[in-house]
């Protein structure tokens, strides 16, 4: 998806397998502001037979190559996502430069290989994420950059947003963020969930 608004959509049941650029919504955007979008009860699984790369249950890969003021805001998903690799979310699997608003993930996420593994994005960069969490188990033992909310975050702000699901993983893990870089903040946020080191 290349400079799109997309808005007012509803995903009930959908079942998704691949292993790179995978997403309910989009493997791919790029330019795209995305509102009020819905997924619920999805199943995707990453080809065993492949490193799987940039897998979300929204959004693959989501990102801003020229421009800015893009946004991804008001959505929602639920379900469970197994990758095989790097960058696997239950919302955005890697989001560059797309602010992220008003949206969550309930999803069971498990990458048995790779890492930047997260609640609701994988890996975030120059993106703030506001008003937003995620309530889903993270799993991925002997991993690094595994994170409640986000795997690890980039020059960006995360404000008012929160994490309750139990994290498994073996480097940089943490229940909000695996690994938050010196240029990024976070602001009024929590996490509840156990973590586990692998």
């Amino acid at each position: 998806v290349f400079g799109a608004t997309i808005s007012n959509l509803t995903f009930n049941t959908p079942t998704l397998k691949g292993y790179y650029n995978v997403g309910t919504l989009a493997g791919y955007a790029d330019k795209t502001n995305i509102d009020n979008v819905d997924v619920t009860n999805l199943s995707i699984t990453g080809d065993s037979t492949l490193a799987s790369d940039k897998i979300g249950g929204l959004v693959g890969y989501n990102k801003v190559s020229t421009g800015s003021g893009y946004t991804l805001q008001n959505s929602q998903v639920s379900g469970t996502i197994t990758g095989a690799g790097s960058y696997v979310a239950g919302l955005v699997g890697n989001n560059d430069q797309v602010a992220i608003s008003n949206s969550s993930a309930n999803v069971a996420v498990t990458s048995t290989s790779g890492d930047n593994i997260g609640g609701l994005v994988g890996y975030n960069n120059l993106a703030n994420i506001t008003n937003s969490s995620s309530t889903g188990n993270v799993t991925a033992t002997g991993r690094s950059y595994v994170g409640g909310l986000v795997g690890q975050n980039t020059s960006s702000t995360i404000s008012n947003s929160f994490a309750t699901g139990k994290i498994i993983g073996a480097s940089n893990i943490g229940g909000l963020i695996g690994y938050n870089t010196t240029s990024s903040t976070v602001n009024g946020s929590y996490a509840t969930g156990d973590v586990e080191a692998t």
